[in-house]
């Protein structure tokens, strides 16, 4: 009998294989497209010193290394929260080509202390403040008593593969109830940065087709259609015009972008015009 520790990583590994290119001659190694968020200070330091700028001043959720996803949306949270777009009111991903080696699936059931308490101070083993603190009588974990740890990436393993979920402080999930998929490679030189894009973010609706979309190869989430100046001034404007491009199903597209001969999909969430930088 199949325990459910291997169904979890068994189907961690399935969910991952659907973001692998397939390219000629590269059946030897997994590689994917995946984004990674950051604020425009960062970018200089990116093109001068290449992707070891990339990593995290601290250990991360699941283990010190650097961090990506194949979800453009994601990365974008990045990117803005916390940080000034650049003169032009926009903000800066990077699009990259990762070599995935292999792969340590992360899950709740395997890999926390307390699987069965979906809290954000429910944390992975490989997190930098693991282990927390645990109030067995109060059912509580005491944050301010946590001491930073780094933790290195699974032994004999190139990285790192989670599903997480943004309700519980994007902490690992085990069910289809997932948002995202995260990345963590152990070296920047599984990592080559191939674009700077620039995405200025706008309200969007959900719809049904949300899920359905994110979950197939990867979503380039930049949309060529963007409104003229006087709309943005309105922002009321902006969310009539969404409200009714969301009642037709033609107006949600998938279009095929090629960049460097990789063909990727686009996911029409953001309203500014394609701005791609070669690196």
């Amino acid at each position: 009998m199949t325990s459910n520790f291997d169904k979890h990583k068994s189907r961690l590994l399935t969910r991952m294989k659907k973001h692998f290119l397939k390219i000629k001659g590269s059946n030897h190694c997994n590689i994917c497209l995946a984004w990674h968020g950051c604020d425009k200070s960062a970018i200089d330091g990116i093109c001068s010193y290449g992707a070891a700028d990339l990593r995290r001043t601290d250990g991360g959720f699941f283990g010190a290394g650097i961090y990506v996803t194949p979800h453009s949306e994601y990365a974008c949270q990045y990117s803005v929260t916390g940080h000034s777009p650049n003169s032009e009111g926009l903000y800066p991903m990077l699009l990259c080509i990762v070599v995935l080696g292999n792969t340590y699936p992360i899950t709740r059931s395997a890999d926390y202390a307390y699987p069965e308490i979906l809290s954000r101070n429910s944390v992975s083993i490989f997190h930098y403040l693991d282990p927390i603190p645990f109030n067995e009588e109060t059912g509580k974990f005491d944050i301010a008593r946590a001491k930073r740890s780094d933790k290195v990436l699974k032994a004999r393993y190139d990285s790192h593969f989670i599903s997480v979920k943004s309700a519980i402080d994007f902490q690992a999930i085990d069910d289809e109830s997932y948002d995202y998929d995260e990345i963590v490679v152990k070296s920047e030189h599984q990592l080559l940065p191939i674009a700077i894009t620039y995405v200025k973010p706008k309200p969007v609706l959900p719809h049904k087709n949300s899920r359905e979309r994110r979950n197939g190869a990867l979503v380039y989430a930049i949309s060529e259609k963007c409104y003229d100046s006087e709309e943005d001034e309105n922002i009321e404007n902006i969310e009539d015009k969404t409200k009714s491009q969301q009642l037709s199903q033609d107006q949600v597209e998938q279009e095929e972008h090629v960049l460097s001969d990789i063909s990727v999909k686009v996911e029409a969430d953001f309203d500014e015009k394609v701005l791609i930088t070669e690196i």
